[in-house]
């Protein structure tokens, strides 16, 4: 059962891989097709080196970057549809890669500064709560 759902998840994460490297074939200085191939093998190198050295943190940054690339073409369909003119994928592919980079430098910025919140926790049952402490910890895949 849990190889037939590392199987699906690792089919999912090509599908997502191949969507990610046909959005960026789409840039007009990638016209050159030995260029395009040289960079898509590139790109599969470094995703292949990640998912040995790191899998967990290069796992999510593919799905982020599916899910930012699928949100900026559907953006770009239903603006084309309403404006009733073509746009640039290259406008949108630069718009797609910033927006992604801006997530990703507040990510880090969050994960390198933890903020501690302290709760005061109180019932009208009677319970001695002196000797208790609760600790949580939360979001440590980042």
């Amino acid at each position: 059962m849990i190889g037939a759902v590392l199987i699906i998840f690792l089919l999912i994460l090509v599908l997502m891989m191949a969507y990610i490297l046909k959005r960026i074939s789409k840039f007009s200085f990638l016209r050159n097709k030995k260029v395009r191939i040289i960079l898509h093998v590139l790109i599969l190198i470094v995703f292949i080196l990640f998912m040995i050295l790191d899998m967990v943190n290069i796992i999510v940054v593919t799905i982020y970057m599916f899910l930012f690339s699928a949100l900026v073409d559907l953006i770009t369909l239903v603006l084309s549809k309403i404006l009733k003119k073509s746009i640039n994928y290259d406008i949108t592919g630069v718009a797609t890669i910033l927006v992604f980079i801006l997530y990703l430098s507040y990510a880090y910025f969050l994960a390198h500064n933890i903020v501690q919140t302290n709760y005061k926790i109180e019932t009208n049952k009677n319970v001695n709560f002196d000797s208790f402490r609760i600790v949580q910890i939360s979001d440590t895949h980042v």
